[in-house]
């Protein structure tokens, strides 16, 4: 993180031993000092770029489809109010977001935490199935071939019986012929 040092010239006439209150003032609440020091007052000593933010937690939201908002301002608006963080207890900047303590970071740590082990034990279960899927498509695959070399050698078989069969008719019945044409 870098610090800058700013510089505030006491009047303008640059003379020592002359202060310029409203001078001061002006260059105080230019350089956004006035409004830092107004934040620390307020309590909020926790500061987090938003886009950072945006991505580290936006696993924790609810309901994703709602966080598409245009800004990343807005963004972070509605994962913290998805998230019920009390409206006192942050401000949204324009790039930075304040916190009143590290507790609201470590609760949505926790709930990261939790989305990510939920997102793992899916994955892992969706694994485990596919695995199952494809043991199960193998054996069937087996099953089937196997059903079918059995339904042909019953089949042949029948087949080799009736032929032996008729062979064996055939085999009479021309034996009765010949000895009916004696």
């Amino acid at each position: 993180e870098h610090h800058y040092i700013r510089c505030l010239k006491p009047n303008q006439t640059l003379k020592a031993g002359d202060w310029d209150n409203d001078f001061m003032l002006k260059q105080l609440a230019y350089s956004g000092t006035l409004e830092v020091t107004q934040i620390r007052k307020a309590g909020l000593n926790v500061r987090r770029p938003l886009k950072h933010f945006y991505n580290y937690y936006r696993i924790c939201a609810d309901d994703p489809a709602q966080l598409r908002a245009g800004t990343v301002t807005k963004r972070c608006e509605l994962l913290l109010k998805q998230l019920d963080v009390d409206v006192n207890k942050y401000r949204v900047g324009k790039t930075l977001l304040f916190l009143q303590n590290y507790d609201i970071i470590d609760t949505l740590d926790k709930v990261r935490e939790l989305r990510i082990l939920e997102h793992v034990i899916n994955l892992q279960s969706y694994f485990r199935m596919l695995k199952h899927y494809v043991e199960y498509h193998r054996a069937r695959r087996a099953i089937l071939r196997i059903q079918g070399f059995c339904k042909s050698w019953e089949i042949r078989r029948a087949y080799v019986e009736v032929r032996t069969s008729a062979r064996m008719f055939q085999r009479h019945a021309r034996t009765f012929l010949a000895h009916r044409k004696f």
